[in-house]
């Protein structure tokens, strides 16, 4: 694409490229009708829904050997991360911001609790939703693997409420000396 676009060089460039883009366009088209022409499986729909396993109950979902990783912003989480994501039985995917989001849902004050039970949502619904959507986002991140690893620096303020959700989870706390913490985060934020 380089060289076309050093030939490409004068007045008519646009008409040039115009009319390279359409010839590239032309052949995409042409190659995806003999593609499917002759592999008709393509065209078949793919269901989704096949490929992840079915949990049985609330308790199955929420005694996952998960692990968590977590510790102060810059303190070595990312590259431990990376350290247990080369293990072939442990997953651990880009880190998922959204469960920040959902692990404040649990409400700390007697006020939302109350209005929440009253509204026919009791404690256990609101952990067995909130279990299902950690272990949802963190399934559908990647491959499967037998250990899935949630790994969110700030997830850490957390860490009783995890481990009520998932008693079976496992959890690593990276420790990193202060001075070096503060600095990797001047630098790099």
């Amino acid at each position: 694409m380089f060289i076309y676009g050093i030939l490409l060089s004068g007045v008519n460039n646009a008409v040039k490229l115009f009319g390279l883009c359409s010839v590239y366009i032309w052949a995409l088209f042409i190659i995806s009708k003999y593609i499917i022409h002759n592999r008709p499986e393509l065209t078949q729909p793919i269901n989704k829904l096949e490929e992840i396993p079915k949990l049985s109950t609330d308790a199955d979902l929420r005694n996952l050997p998960l692990i968590f990783i977590g510790g102060h912003q810059s303190s070595g989480t990312g590259l431990l991360r990376v350290l247990l994501d080369v293990h072939p039985m442990v997953r651990c995917g880009p880190e998922p911001i959204v469960t920040r989001k959902i692990l404040k849902l649990r409400p700390n004050n007697r006020n939302g609790q109350d209005r929440l039970s009253q509204s026919g949502v009791t404690q256990s619904v609101l952990d067995n939703a909130i279990a299902g959507f950690i272990v949802s986002i963190l399934k559908n991140m990647g491959p499967p693997a037998d250990r899935l690893c949630h790994k969110d620096p700030s997830s850490y303020i957390y860490l009783r409420y995890l481990s009520e959700l998932f008693p079976k989870a496992k959890f690593i706390h990276a420790v990193r000396d202060g001075r070096g913490a503060i600095m990797s985060t001047i630098m790099y934020v």
